[in-house]
């Protein structure tokens, strides 16, 4: 049994815990072969599975190129044609008894009738984008229209999979919309941060009043916005929030942190750059997330939950929760219209506050959910290895399309696939 792995970049690299995660999986059912078209880890990477081999194309002689292509952020079909090489090389190293690929575009007509489990970590990936329009030679014009192009490709490619893995239930009913009829598969795993970790400890009194001083946030409760400056929804959130919100609630000390925030101090609002770590999450009172979109994991909620923290979010972060957490946490997520955020927050001050018992209760329940998570997956793919595509076995946990939802199998789908 043999299976041939082909990820976009290094799932070794420590940034990337969900690939490093689904790589985990795999090994753990039969041996693994990962294909990617980047360098070898470096030490500081995650370490490495029992039973798996890594086959890094940008080893050796063409750990050049790849770094040239990497720089060429303008010439992407060069780069493209790098990642089609890559799946070429793994495929040429058959048979496999599963492929499983993430987010690339792949030919699966070379693989017959063997399994394949479709990663795709999340519906408009932007090195999706890229590919999917590298290999039809379009050009960019227009996000929207881009959207609407990607979304039919991308159903294409999951629609020629035994198997679609997606994050969230928001995501596999997206993928639905856009015509996706493979069946679908969620597989939430731990956010970039170790979140049962950080939220157990808080420092000590003496830091945390020295932390409100440099906030000069005084008596007022401290509310938290924390993401990096490049994501263009974390950028007009927090416009939102410095014009809108924070000088309509002068009662609170608005706080946003992450890479890329120039550090300042403006009335009510504090912003800070990089920080090491959440730590200071551990002087906030409430969470503050008024995005007007959202995909993906919600991590920003996840550690604002972990470190006993209520949240005030906007529908559109809401929608894509996974329906256990919000069930988990009806009482600690609170939901404002982007027009009525200041408005909700000052009518919920009275339970805006942060709960450290709250926040141990949530790190279990997430433990949990991640075990059955990965468990889950595990037993879809050890239904799949070896099967040729004729059977598919799963948990009934994550399983996220329609019919699945109230507890059973998408065996309409399967029918409509006659099993691969």
């Amino acid at each position: 049994m043999r299976i041939a792995a082909i990820y976009p970049y290094d799932p070794l690299e420590r940034s990337r815990i969900r690939s490093f995660r689904t790589l985990s999986v795999l090994a753990g059912s039969a041996p693994t072969t990962v294909f990617h078209p980047g360098a070898a880890s470096e030490a500081s990477g995650f370490p490495r599975p029992e039973g798996v081999t890594v086959r890094a194309m940008g080893d050796g002689h063409l750990a050049r190129i790849w770094r040239f292509t990497r720089a060429l952020a303008s010439q992407r079909s060069l780069s493209f044609a790098f990642y089609r090489s890559c799946l070429r090389h793994a495929l040429r190293s058959g048979p496999w008894d599963l492929v499983f690929v993430e987010r690339l575009p792949i030919d699966t007509s070379r693989l017959g009738d063997t399994p394949i489990v479709f990663d795709t970590v999340d519906r408009f990936h932007s090195q999706v984008s890229s590919l999917y329009h590298d290999a039809r030679g379009l050009r960019r014009i227009g996000y929207a229209h881009d959207m609407r192009t990607i979304a039919r490709e991308q159903a294409d490619y999951c629609n020629a999979a035994t198997l679609v893995l997606c994050t969230t239930e928001s995501e596999a009913q997206g993928l639905q919309m856009d015509g996706v009829t493979a069946p679908i598969q969620g597989f939430f795993h731990r956010s970039q941060t170790e979140t049962t970790e950080f939220g157990k400890s808080r420092p000590s009194g003496g830091d945390l009043a020295g932390t409100r001083e440099r906030l000069r946030a005084g008596r007022r409760k401290i509310a938290s916005f924390h993401g990096r400056a490049s994501y263009p929804a974390n950028i007009s959130a927090v416009r939102f929030a410095r014009e809108t919100i924070a000088p309509a609630c002068p009662q609170a000390t608005f706080l946003v942190f992450g890479d890329g925030w120039e550090e300042s101090i403006a009335g009510n609002l504090v912003t800070l750059g990089r920080q090491r770590d959440l730590s200071l999450l551990s002087v906030a009172d409430f969470g503050v997330f008024p995005l007007s979109t959202a995909v993906g994991i919600p991590n920003k909620v996840i550690e604002c939950l972990a470190c006993g923290l209520p949240v005030v979010v906007s529908p559109a972060l809401e929608a894509i929760l996974p329906r256990a957490l919000k069930a988990h946490c009806h009482d600690r997520i609170h939901v404002a219209r982007l027009e009525d955020f200041a408005t909700r927050i000052h009518a919920l001050d009275a339970v805006l506050v942060r709960n450290d018992e709250a926040g141990m209760r949530f790190r279990r329940f997430y433990d949990d959910m991640i075990a059955r998570s990965e468990n889950d997956l595990a037993v879809g793919i050890r239904g799949l290895v070896g099967a040729s595509g004729r059977r598919i076995s799963t948990g009934p946990h994550t399983i996220v399309s329609e019919t699945a939802l109230a507890g059973g199998l998408n065996t309409a789908a399967l029918a409509r696939k006659d099993l691969r």
